[in-house]
């Protein structure tokens, strides 16, 4: 399993937009919800091998 090819450039930049989206809406994004965002893409990643 390498990092690299689970967690490409453009999904981090989709998850991240996502968020930053999401925090200018309510104001109460917690870190640990973009680390569990982050470890969900790579969960469906894997399954999807």
């Amino acid at each position: 399993m390498n990092i690299s090819n689970i967690l490409t450039e453009k999904k981090l930049q989709e998850i991240l937009i996502r968020f930053y989206e999401k925090g200018n809406q309510s104001h109460d994004i917690k870190p640990t919800d973009i680390v569990n965002e982050i470890k969900q893409t790579i969960l469906t990643v894997n399954s999807s091998d």
